[in-house]
């Protein structure tokens, strides 16, 4: 398989119209049937009880509804101190101390759950937190910009920096639209996984470029760009394949862990993160090659009419 010589260049269209079809379903989503945004950034309550018995959480959401009238959601989580199984329950609204007593007291009469922490969260401080981990997303995508365009100066540092946002920008979407799609909660696993997606993408990327770089230095004017990144690329293969694999094969079982024993809060960070990390590897090895390639060909392209005319 490895051996093979893969022209990846020659679909780089198809390629254009799978992300551009990724981008629309996300938006058609998003406005159809909106975000499951978490009480962290909308605002509400939070409830959290230890368990010492195996619950459902439609049980939980149904006895926070009866108790003191306000709908809720609840998922199942672990105390990494303990060992042992949270519920956490949201709430879209503020509640009263008085309401808090009392789904306590039902709480632990029917679930035997012991209050772990209760909290609420101002709307507006919601969306300030919101918008000030947005900025850090922001800034870390500016500073990886400066990065690769000072180490890759001699390729076309600001080109390879831009091209390589793009792709970062491509992944950060597809990781959006399947919380979208599979309606995940956003909240802070959201952040935590994009950011983790910005730094994991943006290897493979470097990888690519820095194979650009050596073989522009062996062979010069010998390569084309195309011809460059081609190989660049089939050098890369291998790697970009079996590093990826080994770390989904790893996430995987945590993903089917999840699933067993319901522990939602897992679920949401670990399965955004797996399919945020294949869209790492495609974007790294044909989207931001295939922009960069094009992006170059038509400054050699500008410097050539150039030349002719003096």
């Amino acid at each position: 398989m490895f051996n093979k010589e893969y022209n990846f260049l020659k679909h780089s269209k198809l390629y254009y119209i799978i992300s551009s079809a990724i981008v629309v379903v996300a938006i058609l989503v998003t406005a159809i049937f909106g975000l499951n945004i978490d009480i962290e950034f909308k605002g509400g309550s939070i409830a959290t009880y230890s368990l010492t018995q195996e619950v459902k959480t439609a049980d939980v959401e149904a006895l926070v509804k009866d108790t003191i009238g306000h709908t809720a959601k609840a998922r199942i989580s672990e105390n990494n101190v303990t060992g042992k199984q949270n519920v956490v329950i949201s709430i879209a609204d503020e509640i009263s101390s008085e309401e808090q007593i009392k789904l306590t007291n039902e709480m632990t009469k029917k679930f035997k759950a012991e209050l772990v922490e209760s909290s609420s969260v101002n709307a507006m401080n919601g969306s300030s937190f919101f918008v000030k981990c947005l900025i850090a997303v922001i800034l870390a995508a500016i500073l990886m910009v400066v990065y690769i365009a000072f180490r890759f100066k001699n390729i076309g540092g600001w080109s390879a920096g831009v091209t390589a946002v793009l792709a970062l920008v491509h992944d950060l979407i597809v990781t959006f639209a399947v919380y979208a799609i599979f309606r995940i909660e956003i909240g802070g696993n959201f952040m935590a996984v994009m950011l983790t997606i910005l730094g994991y993408s943006i290897n493979d990327t470097i990888v690519v470029f820095d194979r650009v770089r050596e073989n522009k230095d062996n062979f010069g004017r010998k390569m084309s760009i195309a011809e460059n990144v081609n190989t660049s690329l089939n050098q890369s293969l291998q790697r970009a394949i079996n590093t990826t694999a080994t770390t989904l094969i790893a996430l995987t079982v945590v993903i089917v862990v999840s699933l067993i024993y319901n522990i939602t809060s897992m679920f949401a960070f670990i399965f955004p993160m797996a399919v945020g990390l294949v869209s790492g590897v495609y974007s790294s090895m044909l989207l931001a090659p295939c922009v960069w390639v094009e992006w170059q060909q038509k400054l050699e392209s500008k410097n050539k009419i150039r030349i002719k005319r003096k």
